[in-house]
C-alpha cells in the first residue's frame, strides 16, 4: 500500500495489538486495500475529506465526507479517489480478540453477520445522528496525550463499536452487477476446488476475454488475484483455528505448498511462518 503523504497521528497499537488507529492524508489515486496478514477482525474507514469509490466484492460504493465504510476480513476491496488528488481518512482495525476481551459478541455480529459486499456503507447523516464525530474527537485527543492511556482509549473504542453496531447501513447506496454477483458466488462456492478461467467462462456462457474485462471493471481484481486472495484468507482462518499451515493451504484450494508459498510471499512480502500463527494468536 502506498505510504500516506502525511500521518497526522502516529499509528497507535493497543494492548496485544488488539486495535490499530491511523489518521492520514493520502495522495494516491488508487489503492488495493488487501494484505492477508493485516486483517484480523474488521476495518472501519472514516472519510474526512475528498470523494472515494470503494469496490467491495461485487458492490461499488461512492463515499463522501463523513461516510463510514465497514469491511470484514473476508471481503476483498480496493478504492480510488474521485476528482480530488488528496483525501483524508481515519482507518481503524479491530481484531477478534478485542471483541472477546470486552464481551462484545453481539456487537461484533452486527458487523460480521451479513453477506460479503452487502451493507458496508453507513451514510454521514446516520453517523452524525449517532454522535460518531464527537466520539472520534475524544479518541484522537486521548491518543495524542503523552503518555496515552490505553484503558481510556479502549473504553472510547468500545463506545464507538457499540454505537456503530446500532446504526443501520443503507443498502440502497451500493451498486452491483447481477452477473458479477453470480460469478462471485460461483467462485466462492468452489474456492477449495480446482478452478480455471475456462470453467468459469463456460458456466456463464461468455468468452474468457469478456469475463476478464467485466470482472476487473466491477471488482478491481483480476480473477486470478481474486481467487488467490480469497484462498489466502481461508488459510489464515484455518491457521487461526489451529490447523497446520501446510494442511490449511491444501484445504484452501492451493494445489501444492510451493504454489501457496510463492503466492503468499508475493502478496505479503513475508514467508507464511513469519506471519501466520495458530489459535489464540494475532495474525
Amino acid at each position: 500500500m502506498p505510504q500516506p503523504t502525511l500521518k497526522i497521528l502516529t499509528e497507535k497499537k493497543g494492548i496485544n495489538q488488539t486495535y490499530r488507529y491511523a489518521h492520514s492524508v493520502n495522495s494516491t489515486a488508487r489503492e488495493v486495500e488487501f494484505t492477508p496478514q493485516a486483517h484480523n477482525g474488521i476495518e472501519i474507514f472514516f472519510l474526512l475529506r475528498g470523494k472515494i469509490e470503494f469496490l467491495i466484492e461485487q458492490s461499488t460504493y461512492r463515499v463522501s465526507p463523513n461516510d463510514i465504510v465497514v469491511i470484514n476480513e473476508n471481503e476483498l476491496h480496493n478504492l480510488h479517489s474521485l476528482k480530488e488528488t488528496l483525501y483524508e481518512r481515519i482507518v481503524l482495525h479491530v481484531s477478534h480478540s478485542f471483541f472477546e476481551k470486552y464481551g462484545l459478541t453481539d456487537c461484533q455480529k452486527a458487523f460480521t453477520d451479513r453477506a460479503p459486499g452487502v451493507h458496508n456503507l453507513i451514510p454521514a447523516y446516520s453517523a452524525e445522528n449517532a454522535g460518531v464525530s464527537s466520539i472520534l474527537r475524544r479518541m484522537e485527543q486521548y491518543i495524542s496525550e503523552n503518555p496515552a492511556n490505553d484503558t481510556v482509549i479502549e473504553a472510547v473504542l468500545v463506545e464507538l463499536l457499540y454505537v456503530l453496531s446500532r446504526v443501520r447501513p443503507d443498502s440502497r447506496l451500493a451498486k452491483s452487477n447481477e452477473t458479477i454477483t453470480k460469478i462471485l458466488l460461483y467462485i466462492n462456492e468452489r474456492l477449495t476446488e480446482p478452478l480455471t478461467l475456462d470453467e468459469i467462462a463456460g458456466a456463464f456462457y461468455i468468452s474468457k476475454c469478456h469475463l476478464c474485462r467485466i470482472f476487473k471493471e466491477n471488482t478491481g481484481f483480476t480473477i486470478k488475484d481474486y481467487i488467490a486472495n480469497k484462498r489466502l484468507i481461508l488459510v489464515k482462518t484455518f491457521c487461526r483455528d489451529g490447523m497446520d499451515i501446510g494442511e490449511a493451504a491444501s484445504r484452501a484450494g492451493f494445489d501444492n505448498y510451493s504454489n501457496f508459498y510463492r503466492v503468499y510471499v508475493n502478496k505479503t512480502g513475508t514467508s507464511p511462518r513469519e506471519t501466520l500463527k495458530q489459535k489464540n494468536n494475532e495474525i
